[in-house]
This record gives C-alpha cells, structure tokens and sequence, in this order.
C-alpha cells in the first residue's frame, strides 16, 4: 500500500476523496430520497473510476509520474467544472421530478418524510394491507409554490371498511361531507380528487373524516395544513390524505 501510495499518490488521494463522496451519495439516496437519482451517482461515480484507472496505471509503471500528475489534475478539472454546471440543474430536477406513484415505494415514501413523528400524515397506515385492491399512490415534495401532499386510496373488504369507520368516527374533528358548509369552512371545499379516479368532488356515498385542519397565517386557506379520511362503504374504498401547502 505505501509502495502504491508512493508511486501514484495524487490519483490515490483523488481516488479516496470520490470513492467517500460516492458512499456518501449513496447513503443520502438511500436515507432520503424515496428512488435513486441516478445522474448524481454517475457524477461521482465517473471520476472514481478515471481516478483509480490513472493508480493502477501508474503503479504499474505504464504511464510516467508527470504523465499521471497531469492526467489526474485534467480529470479533477473537468469533474469540478461538470460538478458546478450541472449540480444546479440536478437540484431542481430532483425537486420537479414526478410525483412518486408507485405503491411500492410507499413505505419508503413514508420512511423519507419522518413517519410516524410526522404529524401531517401520521395518521397514514404503516403498510398498504395484504389485500388490497386498486392502489393509486400519489405524493408531491414542497417546491415554490408547490405543496407537500401524501395520498392514498385503495379498496378492501367489508370488515376492514367498517373497521376503518369505527376508529376514525371516534378521532374525527369533523365528519361529513365534501358538500357540507362545516366541510367548506375546513377547506375541504379545496379538495380535488382527480389523482384518484374522480372529478373534484367525491361521489356523494363518501363519509370524510377530518383528522388535521389548520389555516394559514392570514387565517386563510391560501396556506395550510388539512388531513383526512374518505371511506365509502358502497365502493369499500378508503382514502388517506394529507396537504400542506
């Protein structure tokens, strides 16, 4: 190793540096995003290689020690001037990127957003249970103008249903529906169900149960925080849905 070290020791250090920043990209695409973002590996990942190709040569004698210097110093240019370029756009398509549909990665998702410490979509199950049918999953991270949402609907059976009506009749603030004045008046009223199959109101044999609904800080809704349940016994479909926004 010190024979190598003493050899080749600018591409080995170069060598060390990306192959940390490469575990550490990792670790934080594993730890916080919900799917890999594969650009950002390649942008580490790339460089690792040039770098540990450049030791092996010179280790191997193959190529001399100013041949090697300059080599690597070319590869470190051109990685941080990619790096500078590219990273700006990297960050904002990670944070346009499409919303996460697939029930997959719903565990994940949770996971990602701090579940179940994460008051907004605490209330979410912990799993899609065994059994279910017609999954839709769809989320949205908080950009600019864009709000932070977590939804889910699927259908089950008769007895899960009713089970689902039963715990949440006794935590609900509120209960009803989209229609009712009180729904309104809990922003309810704001509520677009297109994600799920629907218009942007729920057919009329859905109970919503409200669980979280706090206004903006102009006491308005143009800013705030809602969370809810919609069963419909009829359909045996349950939705679960939070927004801040």
């Amino acid at each position: 190793m010190k024979k190598i070290c003493h050899k080749a020791k600018f591409p080995v250090i170069m060598t060390g540096i990306s192959l940390l920043l490469l575990l550490g990209t990792i670790v934080v695409e594993v730890t916080q995003m919900v799917e890999p973002y594969y650009p950002l590996i390649l942008l580490v990942f790339v460089p690792l290689i040039c770098f540990t190709i450049l030791t092996i040569l010179r280790t191997k004698e193959k190529i001399g020690i100013r041949v090697t210097n300059s080599m690597t110093a070319i590869v470190l240019g051109v990685w941080v001037a990619a790096s500078v370029i590219s990273l700006p756009f990297m960050v904002v398509d990670m944070l346009t990127s499409p919303p996460t549909t697939n029930p997959s990665n719903y565990e994940k998702l949770l996971k990602v957003s701090g579940y179940p410490n994460y008051e907004l979509n605490s209330f979410f199950p912990s799993e899609i249970p065994e059994g279910a049918q017609n999954i839709v999953l769809d989320s949205s991270e908080p950009f600019l103008q864009g709000g932070e949402i977590y939804a889910l609907k699927y259908k089950m059976d008769n007895n899960t249903i009713q089970n689902y009506i039963n715990v949440y009749t006794k935590t609900a603030i509120w209960l009803g529906t989209q229609k009712e004045a009180e729904g309104k008046e809990n922003g309810l009223e704001f509520q677009s169900f297109s994600w799920a199959g629907y218009s942007d109101q729920l057919p009329n044999d859905f109970t919503l149960y409200l669980l979280r609904s706090i206004k903006g800080s102009d006491n308005s809704w143009n800013h705030g925080e809602i969370g809810y349940v919609a069963i419909s016994k009829q359909q045996k479909e349950v939705i679960f849905y939070a927004e801040y926004w």
